[in-house]
């Protein structure tokens, strides 16, 4: 099943007047068509208060949440519960009355925390996200600089050998000029005496 979710853009963000503004405009907005279904039906119908108030809260933020709320209680004890067109709260319609304000309460108390921790995850994933970039650079920066350890070995190692040639060389060779050295000498001592 599809579930229907409203997500605010990240660099999404409404002025003070802005945010409280939509939160005067949507209990308002709330009220035509709970008017015009009242008529067709001959029931309140206040399924859109709670709209408006789940509405306002996730997109403008708690305060403009409660406000909403308020202004939804005024608008619905104003329209819908006897007296009409009163604000006067009969001791009939008080649980109707408690009732509805304790919904609003709690669908506004409800989808400010559950906001809250959806900007709180969304904060430690962009953290997250933040330290995982740094650990691959690191990564990357640890893969050059054991690359070029291993080309300084192998460049030492072409030394070490080329040294270790070099001697293998360089002693027969000093054995020849020894010997040719002794032989001159040897030469040159026999033509003194013979």
């Amino acid at each position: 099943m599809n579930r229907i979710r409203f997500h605010r853009p990240q660099n999404f963000e409404l002025g003070l007047v802005s945010r409280y503004g939509i939160a005067i405009v949507l209990p308002v907005v709330a009220l035509w068509p709970s008017l015009v279904f009242e008529i067709s039906f001959g029931n309140p119908f206040w399924f859109f208060f709670p709209c408006a108030v789940i509405a306002s809260t996730w997109l403008c933020g708690k305060s403009p949440g409660w406000l909403t709320t308020v202004i939804s209680m005024v608008v619905v004890q104003y329209y819908f519960i006897p007296p009409l067109r009163s604000l006067v709260i009969t001791r009939r319609d008080l649980p109707v009355s408690f009732a509805f304000l304790g919904c609003q309460i709690f669908a506004t108390w409800l989808v400010s925390k559950r906001k809250q921790t959806e900007d709180s995850l969304r904060q430690a994933n962009a953290a997250l996200v933040g330290e995982m970039a740094e650990r691959e650079h690191a990564e990357e920066s640890l893969r050059r600089t054991s690359s070029e350890l291993a080309r300084v070995v192998r460049i030492m190692t072409v030394g070490e050998l080329t040294a270790s040639i070099a001697h293998e060389i360089n002693q027969p060779l000093a054995s020849v000029v020894t010997n040719c050295d002794a032989c001159t000498a040897w030469l040159a001592s026999e033509g003194e005496f013979g």
